[in-house]
């Protein structure tokens, strides 16, 4: 069953004003981004928050899907708001588009930035960020290196993983090569 989204109410001139003063001007790339409240699954991934009050109850939208509404006049409950540029706060017109969760899943997968999951014949993208460029990395590629030369000198894994402050399982998968599987 495809996710609906709430109907956004008829806005008045005063919420209109205040949703364009949390817009940033165009920028180098052609985005306009949004400045205030935001929410999301990573840090990587937030989504500009815009709060609407009736009645007493405050109701929270997506900015990309007030912004989409604003430009065009049409509520799509059924739909996601996408984006070409890739950037989850931007709200630019010439930047948003309609699309469903496959198609949305589609146009991740063609830019490349999903890798397969649990596919072992599908390598990851090269615009795939990997090992330290990867935002959650807790160590380097030089120190995972030095992580494979001890365990395979014999060092007790626990004792290293204290070292470079990660687990021990870790130790161990980047020592079995199941972990920065990119580095030699």
């Amino acid at each position: 069953m495809a996710r609906t989204y709430s109907t956004i109410p008829e806005l008045t001139e005063k919420e209109i004003t205040r949703f364009w003063t949390k817009v940033a001007p165009v920028n180098d790339n052609g985005c306009r981004l949004w400045t205030a409240g935001a929410a999301g699954p990573r840090p990587d991934a937030l989504y500009g928050k815009f709060g609407i009050t009736r009645n007493g109850k405050t109701q929270s939208y997506t900015a990309t899907r007030i912004a989409y509404f604003l430009y065009s006049g049409e509520q799509f409950e059924s739909l996601l708001i996408c984006h070409r540029c890739d950037v989850p706060l931007c709200v630019a017109q010439e930047h948003l588009f309609l699309g469903t969760y496959t198609e949305n899943m589609r146009d991740a997968w063609d830019k490349g930035r999903m890798a397969a999951l649990g596919n072992p014949w599908v390598t990851h993208s090269e615009n795939m960020p990997r090992g330290e460029r990867h935002g959650r990395s807790k160590i380097t590629e030089q120190m995972v290196r030095e992580i494979r030369h001890r365990a395979a000198n014999g060092e007790v894994q626990r004792v290293i993983a204290q070292d470079f402050g990660i687990s021990q399982s870790m130790v161990s998968m980047i020592y079995k090569r199941q972990n920065w599987t990119h580095l030699d």
